[in-house]
C-alpha cells in the first residue's frame, strides 16, 4: 500500500506478512502461540528530509470479522539510520497469545481477523515527540485463529 508525504513527490511502498510461530507465512494460526508480523517499507522522491533523530512508529491492528476483538496488537519504534530511505526498512513484531487475553471479559480470540499495519514518521525536539507529515498503512491478510 502507499505511503504519502507532504507533497505528491514524496511517496513510498509498504508490505506486510503474517508468520506463524515457526516463521512460515500463514493465514491460519494457533491462537495459543506467539505469531509475527513482518513490515517492510521504503520512501522515494523528495524524502531527503528524513534524517536522524527521526523515527518510524509502527503499529499493527487486528479487526474481527464478525463478533470479536478489535485491538492494537503490536507497536515498535524504528530509528532512521541512513539518509537514503529508498533503501528500505523492515521490522518484525512478535504478538503474544492470545489476542485480548489481558482484557477482562474479552471474547474468545478464536475467529477470523483482518490485519493492518500503520506507519508514521516522528521526530523528537526538546523532549517533545511530534508526528511529521509522512504516513501510510497497508492492509494485510485475513487470518484465522484456532485454539487447541
Amino acid at each position: 500500500m502507499a505511503i504519502q508525504g507532504p507533497n505528491v513527490l514524496t511517496q513510498g511502498t509498504m508490505t506486510i506478512d503474517v508468520l506463524d510461530n515457526n516463521g512460515i507465512i500463514s493465514n491460519v494460526l494457533d491462537g495459543s502461540l506467539p505469531w509475527n508480523v513482518n513490515l517492510k517499507w521504503s520512501v522515494t522522491n523528495g524524502a531527503g528530509f528524513i534524517i536522524p533523530p527521526m523515527q518510524w512508529r509502527l503499529r499493527v491492528y487486528v479487526e474481527s470479522l464478525g463478533t470479536g476483538i478489535e485491538a492494537m496488537v503490536g507497536e515498535a519504534n524504528v530509528a532512521v539510520v541512513h539518509p537514503n530511505p529508498a533503501a528500505g526498512y523492515s521490522n518484525m513484531l512478535t504478538v503474544a497469545p492470545p489476542i485480548g487475553s489481558s482484557t477482562p471479559g474479552a471474547p474468545d480470540p478464536s475467529g477470523v481477523y483482518r490485519v493492518v499495519g500503520v506507519l508514521t514518521l516522528y521526530t523528537t525536539i526538546a523532549g517533545a515527540v511530534t508526528p511529521l507529515p509522512l504516513a501510510g498503512f497497508v492492509e494485510g491478510p485475513v487470518i484465522q485463529f484456532m485454539l487447541p
